[in-house]
C-alpha cells in the first residue's frame, strides 16, 4: 500500500473543503450506530455484553467494576495512591477557578437579561485501557465533569482480562 503525501496548500478547493469536513465518514455509519445505541437503550447490559463478545471476542461478567475500583484504591503503593490523590486536587482546584459565575441585570425597564450556567446530568468518559495504563485519563475526564457538578459520571474502559490496579484506583 502506498500513501500518497500532499500538502494542505497544495490541495485543490473541492480537495481542501473535504479534507476539513467535520462529518468524519459520521452518515456512513449513523444506521448501525442507531441500531446499537437502541439495542442498548431497550435491553441494557444484556446488549452490551452481546457486542462486547461479538466485537472484541471477551465474554464479560460484572459490568459493574465500583467495588474493584476501591479495593485497586487500598490495595496500591501509597506513594502511586498519594500521586493520584495530588494529580486530583490539582485538577479540581483548575477547574474550580475556571466555574462561571451566573449573573442578571435589568438592561431596560422590564427587560432583564443575564447568564445561568448549569452542568448536564450524565457524562461518560472514557479511559484508555490495554497494555498501556492511563491514570490521568481517568482524573482528566471524572474531576472536571464533578467539579461541574455533573449528577452521573459513567467510565468505561476496553475490555480485557485484567485491569490496571492503577486506573482503576485513579
Amino acid at each position: 500500500m502506498t500513501i500518497d503525501v500532499q500538502a494542505i496548500a497544495d490541495l485543490g478547493p473541492d480537495d481542501r473543503a473535504a479534507f476539513f469536513e467535520r462529518d468524519a465518514g459520521i452518515e456512513a455509519v449513523r444506521g448501525d450506530v442507531s441500531e446499537i445505541v437502541e439495542r442498548v437503550h431497550t435491553e441494557g447490559d444484556v446488549a452490551v455484553r452481546e457486542f462486547t463478545s461479538e466485537f472484541d471476542g471477551i465474554e464479560v461478567g460484572n459490568l459493574e467494576i465500583t467495588d474493584e475500583c476501591e479495593r485497586a484504591a487500598d490495595e496500591i503503593d501509597d506513594g502511586v495512591r498519594n500521586a493520584i490523590e495530588t494529580a486530583a486536587a490539582n485538577v479540581r482546584e483548575f477547574h474550580e477557578a475556571q466555574l462561571p459565575d451566573d449573573w442578571q441585570r435589568e438592561f431596560s425597564e422590564g427587560r432583564t437579561l443575564g447568564r445561568r450556567f448549569r452542568p448536564i446530568e450524565r457524562v461518560g468518559v472514557y479511559v484508555p485501557g490495554g497494555s498501556a495504563a492511563y491514570p490521568s485519563s481517568a482524573i482528566m475526564g471524572v474531576v472536571p465533569a464533578t467539579v461541574a457538578g455533573v449528577g452521573h459520571v459513567s467510565v468505561v474502559t476496553p475490555p480485557a482480562d485484567e485491569l490496571n490496579p492503577v486506573t482503576l484506583a485513579a
